[in-house]
């Protein structure tokens, strides 16, 4: 099946580690407010393309049936090895959907954890996920980013499935609240 999706496109992107503290609020302003149109698109591309209601409800179900769907469109995906010279080997548009996921997985874990909130890490400079869109909120100050953590998911995927990955990674999330 090939698959268009219409990916976000930022008004401007460089890699995070190089954006002034103007840019990365400028970013990370649009990036948030992007989070409803992107979901909402998600939910219309599903409601077109998967061969099964999958409801974008905020839910721990949902995040299950959404990774069910997809581990398989990436099998299908790498299978008929549709692009290459892109991360992981996969069309834009599979990454876009895999983009677009995180927003996802992200706000239903806000919307689930009232302590949980989405922010940037400004400094320091060494911080792995400086500028990044991420969940903040959690214990010890630890910070997790949707974006990475569905990428991480993603290409163990290509390795071998795990329908309750997308459970795992929620759960140990949860264990940090």
């Amino acid at each position: 099946m090939e698959i268009h999706y219409q990916y976000m496109i930022p008004p401007f992107f460089k890699p995070y580690h190089e954006m002034t503290a103007d840019e990365a609020k400028q970013y990370f302003e649009y990036y948030i407010s992007q989070i409803p149109n992107r979901i909402n698109y998600l939910q219309k591309f599903l409601e077109s393309n998967a061969n099964k209601l999958i409801e974008l409800d905020f839910t721990k179900k949902s995040l299950v049936e959404f990774w069910d769907w997809y581990e398989n469109l990436l099998v299908e995906q790498k299978e008929t090895n549709y692009t290459d010279g892109t991360p992981l080997n996969l069309s834009y548009d599979v990454l876009g959907i895999s983009s677009d996921f995180a927003m996802y997985f992200g706000e239903t874990f806000v919307r689930n954890h009232s302590s949980i909130y989405w922010g940037y890490k400004k400094k320091p400079k060494s911080n792995f996920y400086l500028n990044w869109p991420s969940l903040l909120g959690f214990q010890k100050n630890l910070v997790h980013c949707p974006e990475n953590s569905i990428s991480i998911l993603v290409s163990r995927s290509l390795e071998k499935k795990d329908k309750n990955a997308i459970l795992k990674l929620y759960s140990t999330w949860e264990e940090w609240i």
